[in-house]
């Protein structure tokens, strides 16, 4: 599957190629969100907190879950989108 995530505000665009058990990972820190993928890290800085970082990575991992099991080609991912979508959930 093609994953393809996308930030306007942090001016990222990454695109990788992975397969159900590649090795994709993904942390909440402070002040950004990574992901690693065949020994390299992408940082999305942020200005969010920890827990709203936390969640989002959940639903990227879930999203990536229904990807693979619903056999999809590609997966476009909108972090601005789910950062402010994990905002109004947990206000």
């Amino acid at each position: 599957m093609i994953l393809e995530i996308h930030s306007y505000d942090a001016e990222l665009f990454l695109t990788l190629g992975i397969e159900k058990h590649s090795q994709i990972a993904f942390a909440a820190k402070r002040a950004s969100l990574e992901i690693m993928h065949d020994g390299i890290t992408h940082q999305i800085k942020t200005d969010k907190d920890f827990g709203i970082l936390l969640n989002v990575i959940c639903v990227i991992r879930e999203r990536i879950d229904e990807g693979f099991d619903e056999e999809d080609k590609s997966l476009v991912i909108d972090i601005d989108e789910l950062i402010e979508k994990t905002c109004k959930e947990l206000e």
